[in-house]
C-alpha cells in the first residue's frame, strides 16, 4: 500500500477496530478511520522526529467528557530513536504521557519492541540484552524495572538470552506450585535478533515480591535502581534453528501454551508447545530441532528468505485461523484444528491461499 510517494510498511488496528494506524517508510504515521464496507478515510498524519522503532495501540480507551457528551479516545504509543517513548492521542495528536531511559552516557536508550501487561498497568519494552518494565502511573524517565537477560551482556555468551529484543508477547501460564491447575500467572515471551526465544515470569505480584526481598541491584547502564537477574524468572529458553532474527511472537488466544514464532529470512513460521519446554534446568543451552523435537508442533510455509522486511501474521480472536503473507505476494490461511492435530507431518497445508500481488508497486 502507498501513501503519496511513500510505501506503507506496517498497519495496526485499534482494539475496537474503528481506527487504523499505518507507518510509512518516511517515518510518518497515518491515522485512518475504518468501518466495514467503507473506504478508509484519512484523519491526520504525524511526522516522527526520528526513525520509528515500534508502534502499538494502548489496550484501554480514555473517557473524555465535554459539552457534546462522553467520547472514547484511543491512544497509541510510539518508540523512536533518541527521544522518549510517547503516548499520543489519536484524535488531536497531543502527547498524553512519555517514558524513557536515560543511560550512563546521558542518552535515551532505544526501546526496540513494545507491549502491555494484561491489566494495561505496565508497559514492557525491549532493550539490548534486557527487558524494561514501566509502571504507567510513574510518568517520566528512569522509573522502570529491568530484567537483565544476559548477565555477561556479551553477544558471544551462550548462558543467557543476548542481543536486541525485537519481539514481545504477553500470555499466561499455569501456576505449577499451586494445586489448582486452572490458576495462571502472566508470562512474557521475548525474542531477539540472535534467534533466541525466552519465556519469563512477569506477574506483577511476583516481581513485587522480588523487589521487597531485596533481590535487585542498581544499573547506570540501564538507568534503574531495580535490576533483576533474568534467570530468576526465566521459565524456558531456546534457539530457533532457522532465520536471522525473531520479528514477531504471538500466543494462541485459547491454547495458552502455544506460541507462534516468525523470523526474518526464513521459509516457515514455527509453532511451539511451550509446556514441553518449561522446567529445563539450563535455558538456552539446548536447541529444539525442526523435525524431531516434541515441542515443535508445526511449520507453516511462509517464504521470507529473500527479504529483511518484517512480514506479519495474525490470528482471529477465537483462535480458529492463522493468516500470513510472504515476500512473493501470496497470502495463506491455516486452520488451527489442522495445526494442533499433530498428524506427524511437520508442514501443514493451508486451507486457503491466493496471490494478492506480484511483488511490484508503481510510485506516483
Amino acid at each position: 500500500m502507498q501513501h503519496g510517494m511513500c510505501m506503507l510498511l506496517m498497519s495496526r488496528r485499534s482494539p475496537d477496530g474503528s481506527l487504523l494506524l499505518l507507518r510509512a517508510e518516511s517515518h510518518a504515521v497515518c491515522l485512518y478511520t475504518y468501518h466495514r464496507d467503507e473506504t478508509l478515510r484519512l484523519c491526520n498524519i504525524y511526522q516522527a522526529p526520528s526513525p520509528i522503532l515500534d508502534l502499538q495501540w494502548y489496550k484501554a480507551p480514555a473517557i473524555v467528557s465535554d459539552n457534546s457528551g462522553i467520547e472514547c479516545r484511543w491512544c497509541y504509543v510510539m518508540s523512536c530513536r533518541d527521544v522518549p517513548t510517547r503516548f499520543i492521542d489519536s484524535i488531536d495528536g497531543s502527547t498524553k504521557a512519555s517514558y524513557g531511559i536515560i543511560n550512563h552516557v546521558e542518552m535515551y536508550d532505544p526501546l526496540y519492541a513494545l507491549t502491555f501487561s494484561d491489566d494495561a498497568s505496565w508497559m514492557y519494552a525491549g532493550l539490548r540484552n534486557a527487558l524494561a518494565l514501566f509502571p504507567l502511573h510513574a510518568i517520566g524517565n528512569n522509573h522502570h524495572l529491568a530484567l537483565d537477560l544476559s548477565i555477561q551482556a556479551s553477544e558471544q555468551y551462550v548462558g543467557g538470552q543476548h542481543g536486541i529484543v525485537s519481539a514481545l508477547a504477553v500470555g499466561s501460564s499455569p501456576v505449577m506450585a499451586h494445586q489448582d491447575a486452572s490458576e495462571t500467572v502472566q508470562v512474557t515471551a521475548v525474542g531477539t535478533f540472535t534467534n533466541l526465544v525466552g519465556v519469563y515470569l512477569t506477574e506483577s505480584q511476583w516481581l513485587t515480591d522480588f523487589l521487597n526481598a531485596g533481590n535487585t541491584y542498581s544499573s547506570s547502564k540501564w538507568g534503574t535502581q531495580n535490576l533483576l537477574p533474568g534467570e530468576r524468572v526465566c521459565l524456558c529458553g531456546w534457539t530457533v534453528p532457522e532465520g536471522r532474527g525473531i520479528t514477531q511472537l504471538a500466543w494462541h488466544p485459547k491454547e495458552k501454551h502455544i506460541l507462534v514464532v516468525s523470523m526474518r529470512r526464513a521459509s516457515c513460521l514455527y509453532v511451539y508447545d511451550t509446556s514441553y519446554l518449561y522446567g529445563a534446568s539450563a535455558p538456552f543451552q539446548f536447541k529444539p530441532m525442526a523435525a524431531s523435537d516434541v515441542s515443535l508442533v508445526a511449520q507453516l510455509h511462509r517464504d521470507t528468505r529473500g527479504t529483511h522486511q518484517r512480514l506479519q501474521f495474525d490470528m482471529d480472536p477465537q483462535g480458529q485461523y492463522l493468516a500470513a503473507g510472504d515476500e512473493h505476494g501470496w497470502i495463506r490461511i491455516w486452520s488451527w484444528t489442522s495445526i494442533l492435530e499433530r498428524a506427524g507431518a511437520p508442514h501443514i497445508k493451508p486451507i486457503a491461499e491466493w496471490r494478492a500481488h506480484a511483488g511490484t508497486f508503481l510510485r506516483r
